[in-house]
């Protein structure tokens, strides 16, 4: 039987042999395989994959390719756009499924891609990041060494003057541990006092050289609500007690001279570093399935990025943005311009570290609620949103809370690790 008759009796297996090597590949061969691009990163969950390309620039993914199946399973299958839309500038080869040219507009694209033939029908979600490089306020990361290990297990970054601070609950005592060269090397701090050990507490950064830690759990299972606070050398407890259920606490954060406490449902505010408390706002951020994730100051207001649940589903949060100019008491949510191609939707509720530099707020998170593709954007203005260059090495663990800049460059940490951003 030659091949073009062994084709028409046998519908489902491709003869791949036609051309002379004898293979054979069946429809069981190909049921496992997952379509991918080998150039892009694969998120850690629906199997989707991130694009990246700057604004004016060449770029293209490659052919599509198979992975857990022979590459003969794709033998006259078809690509094409499932959904959303590809960046501008940008074309999908119907006959290999590479992606490739020169994208035109920056922002956000989320789409997906499937390949069908006689053999197998996949799909692929694939998410294109396109940057403005004018926007960017570097061009790498420290990626060659990996970033720094931290020296010990933190539950925060921040900043004390001109030194890192990694916080630790520590096994005895809260712990403090400070760098002035970049995560480079690290010192102990040794005060005489210092707050007793804890789990799950807050910590926030005033600018002024203080750090404040409030609540958290003992290993009894005992609560605390006290406030403590840290000028580098001396601990000193502010209150010993809260006047709220410090069981609910989403974020702690300093803005124009105030110390803010987000609790579930209500917002309080400290003008006296953490010594007196008065509820300044009820329900700031809407509902109570909203949830704070960073505060900072920015352009004379205070302002906050939460995450919610966009449908009522619990899955498939959403950033919004917040801002105050009357010291938390009312808060105006910015409508972000261009809200489904923006950067700032890619951060999709895993937001966990802002910071300020040069007039612009940075904010790091951990991409869409399907990935924990690592995103940073910024904005001049909370409205217009731009993504900056990022480490893939990001994705080796949790980020930790805070991002602080030091000498110019943004310092972030996830997992034991210290990533500092290049010139």
């Amino acid at each position: 039987m030659d091949c073009l008759a062994a084709a028409c009796s046998m519908a489902a297996v491709l003869l791949v042999g036609c051309g002379g090597d004898g293979d054979e590949v069946t429809a069981e061969d190909c049921a496992g395989a997952t379509l991918q691009y080998e150039t892009l990163i694969t998120f850690d969950r629906l199997g989707g994959q991130l694009a990246e390309a700057d604004l004016g620039h060449t770029k293209t993914t490659g052919a599509a390719s198979l992975s857990g199946a022979p590459q003969a399973c794709l033998k006259g299958a078809t690509f094409a756009l499932g959904s959303g839309s590809l960046p501008p500038g940008l074309a999908l080869n119907s006959t290999t499924g590479e992606i490739s040219g020169t994208p035109t507009s920056a922002g956000a694209y989320d789409l997906s891609i499937s390949a069908k033939g006689s053999l197998i029908q996949k799909s692929l979600v694939l998410d294109w990041q396109i940057r403005n490089p004018a926007a960017s306020a570097w061009q790498g990361w420290d990626d060659s060494t990996g970033g720094h290990a931290t020296p010990i297990d933190a539950d925060a970054l921040n900043v004390i003057g001109d030194a890192l601070v990694l916080t630790s609950g520590g096994t005895s005592s809260v712990t403090t541990t400070r760098s002035t060269d970049g995560g480079a090397t690290w010192t102990t701090d040794t005060p005489p006092t210092a707050p007793p050990a804890r789990l799950n507490f807050l910590t926030a950064d005033d600018g002024r050289g203080h750090l404040y830690v409030i609540g958290g759990g003992g290993a009894d299972g005992d609560r605390f609500d006290d406030v403590w606070m840290f000028d580098g050398s001396t601990w000193q407890q502010r209150t010993a007690h809260v006047p709220f259920d410090t069981l609910d606490l989403q974020l702690m954060f300093s803005a124009s001279g105030h110390l803010f406490v987000q609790i579930y449902g209500s917002l309080w505010r400290s003008d006296d570093d953490g010594q007196s408390w008065a509820k300044v706002a009820e329900m700031p951020f809407g509902d109570n399935v909203t949830t704070p994730t960073c505060g900072v100051e920015f352009g004379n207001k205070a302002v906050v990025v939460t995450a919610g649940d966009a449908y009522g589903t619990g899955i498939n949060p959403e950033t919004k943005i917040w801002s105050s100019d009357d010291a938390g008491v009312t808060w105006q949510e910015h409508t972000v311009a261009g809200m489904t191609g923006s950067p700032v939707t890619t951060l999709n509720g895993g937001v966990g570290q802002c910071a300020v530099k040069d007039g612009r707020l940075f904010v790091a998170g951990n991409g869409h609620w399907w990935s924990s593709v690592a995103t940073i954007a910024s904005t001049a203005d909370l409205d217009h949103w731009d993504f900056q260059p990022r480490s893939n090495a990001f994705l080796e663990g949790t980020p930790l809370p805070g991002a602080v800049f030091q000498n110019g460059r943004l310092h972030v940490a996830y997992g034991d690790k210290l990533y500092t951003s290049q010139p």
